[in-house]
């Protein structure tokens, strides 16, 4: 705004405030941004996040081991894929008129011209419910019929409309920073992606940005799994301890008792050596159909005792906790961030009411139902108008996409 000047707040009074927004109120600047939202990020680069290794590219790998190491959160995004993914995506026309009806089938031959399968769009743009978010690149095509040979024209008709080729995803891994303008909007991805490496950047007037959980104007939005990704943690830690555990009480503790001047030998002598050796040795126990040990003999010269000792100690055979239930107990707390706790009917000893689970999948029903509303407003408030601006066709009402409502999942079948 002119005029309006960067000030500290103790240097801001009462009748600067005032001028401000009178001025801001007022002329030909009324339409101008004086605010910003707030958004943390510097260099294009953000940081929102108060875990670091819940940032940038470190975060995209949590997620990703979450969604493909761990069964319930396998098994929470397959559900949320398979029944968003079936969904029947309708083209409405945006009013009654015959324009309308036209420009509706244009767009519905757009959506079943693509070389990819409208599912298969689907199932990449819900990627952004693992990661925050999910950026498509917008590809067109001049529509030059069947037999063309460039694949810049090749479609199922041949009027010479400008078509949807593809909307690819830009995966997630291969972002290396954003571009933004002065208010804060984004205005382009920058991506470094195998297998040249080489920096592209790709417009936001060219492209698609899905968010989940949109807060601050923040392009990479919120995980679907960020608050379940504490009991997803604490649940691996156990599960390793657990396997650990078992191990130690089918094999023993392997001891091993050495000279105490062997101890204290320094680095590079043959007694450290020894040491090291010794404790190599100590961590590679395992019973295997491999197992087996060498172990060497020396006897002390002065009281013919042995200097080297190997034995396995048994194990107490009891537990202080019930692994097993505390599992359980972090499997629900993932699934219950999400409203799909039902996925644990049956299983485990969990019990419960059937009109409790049927409240259960509603919930959740209505929640993937918003999911697909929200890809649904994406599309129209940005793919849409563009398509119509590239054929030179401005129709008084656009066409849009609208999402049947998602099924019931079936408890007897879960």
């Amino acid at each position: 705004m002119a005029g309006s000047r960067y000030t500290t707040p103790s240097e801001v009074t009462d009748d600067q405030a005032m001028g401000e927004v009178k001025a801001a109120e007022t002329g030909p600047f009324y339409l101008n941004e004086i605010g910003t939202t707030g958004l943390k990020r510097s260099a294009g680069y953000i940081d929102e996040e108060f875990l670091p290794h819940l940032r940038g590219r470190k975060a995209i790998q949590v997620y990703r081991e979450m969604g493909d190491n761990d069964p319930i959160t396998g098994a929470l995004l397959f559900s949320i894929t398979q029944l968003l993914r079936g969904l029947d995506w309708q083209v409405v026309p945006g009013g009654k008129k015959a324009d309308d009806a036209k420009a509706a089938k244009l767009l519905e031959t757009c959506k079943d011209d693509m070389s990819e399968t409208w599912d298969d769009f689907i199932s990449e743009c819900l990627t952004h419910l693992q990661y925050g978010w999910a950026w498509h690149e917008i590809v067109y095509k001049r529509r030059g019929g069947q037999w063309a040979k460039d694949p810049r024209h090749h479609s199922k008709y041949s009027d010479g409309l400008v078509g949807i080729r593809k909307l690819p995803i830009r995966a997630q891994e291969t972002l290396q920073r954003w571009v933004f303008d002065d208010t804060g909007g984004v205005q382009a991805m920058v991506q470094l992606a195998p297998p040249d490496y080489k920096t592209r950047i790709i417009p936001m007037s060219r492209s698609l940005l899905f968010r989940f959980g949109h807060h601050k104007g923040n392009p990479e939005g919120r995980s679907l799994l960020r608050n379940s990704y504490r009991p997803w943690y604490y649940k691996k830690r156990l599960e390793e301890f657990e396997s650990v555990g078992v191990e130690r009480d089918l094999a023993g503790l392997p001891m091993v008792s050495v000279p105490s001047e062997y101890m204290k030998a320094r680095p590079g002598t043959e007694q450290y050596k020894m040491v090291e050796s010794m404790k190599k040795m100590v961590r590679s126990i395992r019973r295997n159909e491999q197992e087996g040990l060498v172990f060497p003999v020396s006897y002390d010269q002065e009281s013919h005792n042995a200097l080297f000792k190997f034995e396995l100690l048994s194990s107490g055979g009891s537990r202080q906790h019930d692994t097993n239930q505390l599992i359980t107990r972090y499997e629900q707390r993932q699934l219950m961030t999400v409203l799909a706790d039902f996925i644990m009917v049956g299983h485990q000893g969990s019990t419960g009411t059937y009109n409790l689970h049927v409240d259960k999948t509603g919930i959740f029903r209505e929640a993937l139902n918003a999911v697909a509303m929200n890809i649904a407003e994406v599309l129209n408030r940005h793919l849409v108008p563009r398509l119509f601006l590239a054929n030179g066709w401005k129709p008084e009402e656009l066409p849009k996409f609208k999402p049947a409502n998602v099924d019931a999942p079936d408890l007897s079948q879960l």
